[in-house]
């Protein structure tokens, strides 16, 4: 499992991250530096390079989007997105969920903030679907979940979703057995606290996902004290940690950015 999820990296950076500097930016001539490693190598062409990054970024979202069963459904759930001005995970993250749970085959899996259920979409597309007992989503606005229950979803995957509306927390406690896949896409002020709860609960080989982990680019702004910035920032430092010791971290250069933590004690 460990070495597949590396090879997604592998193929998108120049060398391997191990998320263990305490330097969250340098500036460098030559090389785009995230975290102290050596990512990217600057092209001799920026203006070539970026035309070239936004037809990539367009082709992956259009190629998501293929051998898609039931497009009614992700039509509504787009639909909904637009009208909301919802930050759902766009189409290539939504892809990448699909691979992972095909990959992983969970049993069970919580979401920590899910809007109208957009991400659902995307595990019962995967080719494990038939493995997954429950789908835990949380979302704390009490206007989606109508929204939720009035989508076009099959009778054969409606019935593995528990949609709760409120705490995530309080959600999470309740739980009997620990979930095998964890999506953050909420609050982001509340990650860091949600992610050592994670620690304590969940079994080894276990699978988090965190959306918008770019967060775009505040992350890398060292004048940006927003609240949001800040919790994002101290997260990655944590993840810095020596003593961290629970987590192999990837980061995947997909729409905001998507880092992959695999639980490894």
């Amino acid at each position: 499992m460990r070495s597949s999820t590396r090879s997604l990296v592998d193929s998108q950076i120049e060398e391997k991250s191990n998320f263990k500097s305490n330097t969250i930016i340098k500036k460098d001539p030559n090389w785009v530096l995230f975290f102290g490693q050596k990512m990217f190598k600057k092209p001799a062409d920026p203006l070539n390079q970026q035309e070239n990054l936004s037809k990539m970024i367009q082709f992956s979202r259009e190629f998501a989007e293929k051998n898609v069963n039931n497009n009614q459904l992700l039509d509504q759930l787009n639909h909904l997105k637009n009208e909301y001005r919802f930050p759902a995970i766009d189409n290539e993250v939504g892809s990448f969920l699909k691979f992972i749970v095909s990959l992983k085959s969970p049993k069970r899996i919580f979401e920590f903030g899910s809007g109208y259920g957009h991400s659902a979409f995307w595990y019962l597309q995967s080719s494990s679907m038939e493995n997954i007992e429950v789908i835990h989503l949380t979302e704390r606005r009490d206007d989606l979940k109508s929204e939720f229950e009035n989508l076009s979803w099959p009778n054969s995957t409606q019935e593995k979703i528990d949609y709760f509306q409120g705490d995530a927390f309080k959600k999470f406690s309740t739980l009997t057995e620990p979930p095998d896949l964890v999506l953050l896409d909420g609050q982001k002020s509340q990650y860091l606290v949600f992610l050592k709860t994670l620690e304590k609960k969940l079994d080894k080989g276990a699978i988090v996902l965190i959306d918008n982990a770019f967060w775009k680019g505040k992350i890398l702004d060292e004048n940006d004290q927003s609240a949001s910035a800040l919790a994002m920032k101290s997260l990655y430092k944590y993840l810095n940690q020596d003593e961290n010791t629970y987590w192999d971290t990837y980061f995947l250069p997909l729409s905001d950015g998507l880092l992959l933590l695999l639980k490894v004690r």
